[in-house]
């Protein structure tokens, strides 16, 4: 497995930042796995002197910056592509992310290289497979708040480049109470290496394909869910009548197993406060191989509803490379 450990704070020495993404590297990294490491305060360009979009230069125009720029995009595609787990390590500068970071996202997003988009508009990242861990840290700005700038920002540019998989460990507020900051976060990653090595002996123990039901509410995911799984999950006309999901192990054939997760109905215009709700319950089956979208095709606004919740998977974070439509 190859490792990719991104710096972005401006200070080399005494950065909380970087020292938790150390301490959280050598909890994930195994014998054997490789490791690239990338700090953004060693070297860094701002795109500028574009002559097309997508980051396009006519040659004639190119100075020995842009070809320097060129050639650092280049290699910070490069690994990203060949990385199987990205750790990302930032400090929330005025509320927003470092300089370097957000250098980095521009010289990252590539098109045909980590995103494209597709005929009908719709972008699609090309960076599948992968998971990240953002290591997040602030002085007075809680994560997630309205004055959390970056932490929305880098999901989504995750989001972007087709990353869904996204863990946090955060110290924020470290201002108010440095040390209780740095015990959460310690715990946070001690938490997290603890999950992931449960979460991988379970699945190479029982090698089992994982799929996640989601849809608009009263899609008919629950009664789906029930034939499939021989069960009796209360089927409700009620919006968010849970925020629990409900796993069953079945069968697709004699010798196929699955677990199968069915999960709250989703609204169109989800309260904020309610996302963030939907992406925990969500992340607790975040490893899914696949998102099975259930619609009721014969409501007359059933198209609508599938924007609905695609946007909701887009805002809370969680696009899957791999989906299913089914139309009930």
């Amino acid at each position: 497995m190859k490792i990719y450990q991104i710096d972005s704070s401006a200070r080399k020495k005494g950065s909380t930042s970087r020292a938790l993404a150390k301490k959280l590297l050598e909890k994930i990294k195994k014998p054997g796995d490789e490791v690239i490491y990338r700090d953004l305060d060693d070297e860094m360009f701002f795109v500028s002197g574009l002559t097309e979009s997508g980051m396009k230069i006519d040659e004639k125009d190119q100075t020995e910056h842009h070809k320097k720029m060129f050639e650092l995009s280049d290699k910070l595609v490069k690994e990203l592509k060949e990385s199987d787990v990205i750790i990302i390590s930032a400090p929330i500068y005025n509320y927003g992310p470092p300089a370097t970071l957000k250098a980095w996202s521009d010289l990252a997003a590539r098109i045909g290289e980590t995103f494209r988009f597709k005929p009908n508009g719709r972008r699609e990242g090309l960076l599948k497979n992968k998971r990240a861990y953002l290591v997040i840290t602030s002085g007075g700005t809680k994560l997630n708040s309205n004055e959390d700038f970056l932490t929305p920002w880098l999901k989504f540019i995750l989001n972007f480049f087709g990353i869904n998989k996204i863990d946090i460990i955060c110290a924020d507020q470290m201002a108010l109470d440095y040390k209780k900051s740095i015990r959460d976060a310690e715990k946070q990653i001690d938490n997290l290496s603890r999950r992931r090595g449960l979460n991988r002996t379970q699945r190479l123990r029982n090698q089992l394909i994982t799929a996640t039901l989601v849809g608009y509410t009263c899609a008919g995911k629950s009664t789906l869910f029930n034939k499939l799984t021989k069960s009796n999950v209360a089927e409700s006309t009620k919006a968010f009548s849970t925020l629990n999901p409900t796993t069953r192990k079945t069968y697709l054939s004699e010798d196929t197993q699955i677990l199968l997760s069915d999960t709250v109905g989703f609204i169109t215009d989800l309260p904020k406060d309610l996302i963030s709700s939907f992406r925990a319950t969500l992340e607790e089956i975040g490893q899914s191989d696949v998102l099975i979208h259930v619609v009721d095709v014969n409501d007359k606004n059933y198209e609508e509803k599938i924007s609905s919740v695609e946007n909701t998977l887009d805002i809370a974070g969680l696009q899957y490379s791999k989906k299913i439509l089914v139309f009930n």
